[in-house]
């Protein structure tokens, strides 16, 4: 088996990559055929940062008929514009091909259906035409995602507490970024052209980003973005310099990436231990300016707070949950904030309050318990993927919202943990992106449950 391990795109708008034009395949006898047989899930994630580089590596095996070429190419088309990645050159034996899938050529790709060809081959012409010249080779189609852990000096992705974690989704209708939530949440939101697959512009900066330390309060002052019992409190990330290296396993924060293979759905889940600091830098009882506690200074508190962030196969609605679990028996009262920023302000001229209603320019007067708000870039342009809504859903309403200059929404709740064994409290919130005015309030239906 000859193999190059080498990514080239073959295609019009792929422009990254090797152009292949008027070149035909030597024929047997008959025409020639391709399969790949083996069954691959339809929903995959590539691991960036892997200690071991073979959980991104598929076998894969086949057929070929009819094909005297000396060898195969491996490839992956893309199922909406006839594009292809060209991955590898294998040569076949008696009828019977075998070699391996590498993940990260695939996961800025889209969806595609891996295929091996006679090498040389290429199509031309419209997209129909070349899915249509390519549909003698068969084989299963695939996404897939990119999951980035950071570890360091901790160990692979497979250790149960590696320090940190990220999920680039594609989406059958949008594309985006998952980071841990002290790093900003919902990320880079980008609506799917459902024709060609491209992607619009970016249009989030953080969504359900809860800052480190603190942040601007409800009064413009500096105030504490977490408290439990009246104690600002802390999450691993916000703890010295090394940020999430802490020196006891307990301590870490826990991350899981999950991918249905089956539906697509992704489940991003990050369990954080909370501290709080037992050298602050004032003496006030909840450490209004104090971003950051030195691991060596801190104390654990019988609270840990656990985010999950679902994305649907479309990715174009993200349901969050965060819950508050006590680690002992006592009742808790906390105090949390998070915010959702938006990408540019000098762009941004659609505000609305409410799932329904009129653009204003800008969100000034937040009501006191915002349930659900959204904005468009043009409030005066149709809703299209370059200029979408991106509408955020608090099915457990804020105690208060408010504004921090023109671009940042914060929002504030205060609960309780009852006392008891395994108690816990929950914040539910959600987002959609809104490109057709008539699929809407589906949507954002989707975006409350």
């Amino acid at each position: 088996m000859k193999t190059t391990m080498t990514r080239r795109l073959i295609g019009v708008s792929m422009c990254a990559g090797l152009v292949i034009t008027g070149i035909t395949p030597a024929l047997g006898a008959g025409e020639p055929t391709t399969a790949v047989t083996t069954k691959l899930p339809a929903f995959m994630q590539y691991v960036y940062d892997a200690d071991v580089t073979s959980v991104n590596y598929r076998a894969i095996s086949g057929t070929v008929t009819n094909v005297t070429t000396d060898d195969v190419n491996l490839r992956c088309l893309h199922t909406l514009t006839g594009n292809v990645i060209e991955l590898d050159d294998i040569t076949p034996s008696q009828g019977k091909w075998s070699g391996h899938l590498d993940l990260q050529n695939l996961w800025d790709f889209g969806t595609c259906r891996v295929i091996v060809v006679p090498n040389p081959f290429a199509a031309n012409g419209t997209a129909a035409e070349k899915l249509a010249a390519y549909a003698k080779f068969t084989g299963p189609t695939i996404t897939v995602n990119k999951v980035n852990y950071r570890y360091y000096l901790l160990g692979g992705p497979v250790s149960p507490w590696s320090l940190d974690a990220s999920l680039n989704f594609n989406g059958k209708k949008a594309v985006g970024e998952i980071w841990s939530s002290e790093d900003g949440g919902l990320w880079g939101w980008q609506p799917r052209d459902a024709t060609t697959g491209s992607t619009s512009t970016s249009r989030v900066r953080g969504y359900f980003y809860h800052d480190s330390g603190y942040a601007v309060g409800p009064t413009g002052s500096d105030d504490a973005s977490m408290t439990i019992d009246g104690v600002q409190a802390f999450t691993t990330y916000s703890m010295g310099t090394n940020d999430l290296n802490m020196v006891k396993k307990s301590s870490e924060t826990v991350f899981s990436v999950i991918t249905d293979p089956k539906t697509g759905a992704n489940t991003f889940t990050q369990t954080n231990p909370l501290f709080k600091c037992t050298k602050p830098q004032n003496a006030s009882t909840v450490y209004g300016s104090l971003q950051r506690c030195p691991n060596v200074l801190t104390t654990k508190l019988p609270v840990s707070l656990v985010r999950t962030i679902k994305v649907n196969a479309d990715g174009n609605v993200v349901n969050v949950l965060e819950t508050f679990k006590a680690l002992d028996k006592k009742a808790h009262t906390i105090r949390y904030d998070n915010y959702n920023a938006v990408y540019s302000t000098t762009v941004t001229s659609g505000y609305r309050y409410a799932k329904t209603g009129n653009f204003v320019d800008q969100l000034t007067e937040p009501k006191l318990k915002l349930a659900s708000y959204g904005f468009k870039y043009d409030r005066q342009g149709g809703t299209t993927n370059d200029n979408p809504i991106i509408q955020v859903v608090y099915s457990t309403v804020p105690t208060t919202s408010w504004m921090s200059g023109s671009n940042s929404l914060y929002s504030r709740w205060n609960l309780k943990i009852p006392k008891g064994i395994n108690k816990s409290v929950a914040i539910k919130s959600g987002a959609t992106l809104i490109t057709d005015e008539t699929k809407a309030a589906a949507q954002i239906a989707l975006a409350a449950k």
